[in-house]
């Protein structure tokens, strides 16, 4: 297993491959602190386990300076083969 930060922003999607889940949370957390610094406002925020889905989600909403619609968002990922 490893983790994605995902990162998109108007449909634009920015993904990063991590090792461990804590290293991904630290880059988004500082990038989200920074982001907020130059006028993106957070609008909602998920740190919940889906049950129905059965995996973690962990995702920021937001909104740009220019009325962009993003989201920064940790996901599990997995090899197929």
């Amino acid at each position: 297993m490893f983790t994605i930060y995902s990162k998109n922003v108007g449909g634009r999607i920015f993904d990063r491959y991590f090792h461990l889940w804590k290293n991904a949370e630290k880059l988004l957390l500082e990038e989200l602190e920074g982001l907020k610094k130059s006028g993106w406002k957070v609008t909602r925020k998920t740190d919940k386990m889906n049950l129905e889905k059965g995996f973690w989600e962990y995702q920021y909403d937001l909104l740009t300076p220019n009325g962009e619609d993003a989201t920064l968002s940790l996901l599990d990922g997995y090899f197929a083969d």
